[in-house]
């Protein structure tokens, strides 16, 4: 879920303890389905376009090589899609990739999205504990990073579950905030009170 009425400020979380994390099933209803060189682009287009994460279509395409194609041999193995098995439709979609937020080379969760009318369904929940067994199946070491943003305040609930907490450190290479501190703080207390709000309208 996406909520635009938010503040866009972008944030970032870290998991240090990647042995630790809950181990959620996918919907019998879906499975799941590694890169594919002969669809995968396209499935990701899809994914997010449907997910309404980026509302110009056009600008994807362009997206997805800029982010993936400087190692598209390592797609096969840490882009991951879910699927509909009555019509093998991709539905949701992320990835294990790599990231250079402070000079090195760090492993991050990248390009989390769920089509909207698949959300409500635990895709995400599944896709992450599916990443993390990835993570030591491919024989990976250090912390886990991600980025998100406020108004992905929904998907950020998710990402705590699974041990990421918020990063208030120095500030990452290339961050576009004019100042990273202050940005932060108020971020998180837009997402801490974004986040209460919402899980009490589940209960």
């Amino acid at each position: 879920m996406i909520d635009r009425s938010v503040p866009y400020i972008p944030i970032m979380m870290v998991k240090r303890d990647m042995d630790v994390f809950p181990d959620y099933a996918l919907h019998p209803d879906y499975e799941f389905a590694f890169f594919s060189p002969e669809t995968g682009k396209e499935d990701w287009i899809e994914v997010q376009y449907s997910s309404e994460q980026i509302e110009e279509k056009e600008k994807i395409g362009p997206l997805f090589d800029s982010e993936f194609m400087t190692d598209p041999e390592k797609l096969p193995n840490q882009m991951l899609f879910v699927r509909e098995k009555a019509t093998g439709k991709p539905v949701a979609s992320a990835a294990l990739w790599y990231g250079n937020p402070f000079g090195h080379e760090q492993m991050r969760i990248h390009w989390v999205a769920t089509d909207k009318a698949h959300q409500g369904k635990g895709l995400c929940r599944a896709m992450l504990s599916r990443l993390m067994k990835r993570y030591h199946e491919l024989h990976m070491t250090g912390d886990v990073f991600l980025f998100s943003q406020t108004f992905s305040y929904a998907a950020i609930s998710i990402y705590q579950d699974f041990g990421f907490v918020r990063y208030l450190g120095e500030e990452p290479v290339n961050w576009h905030v004019e100042n990273f501190e202050e940005s932060q703080k108020k971020a998180w207390q837009i997402i801490d009170e974004k986040i209460a709000s919402y899980n009490g309208k589940k209960r």
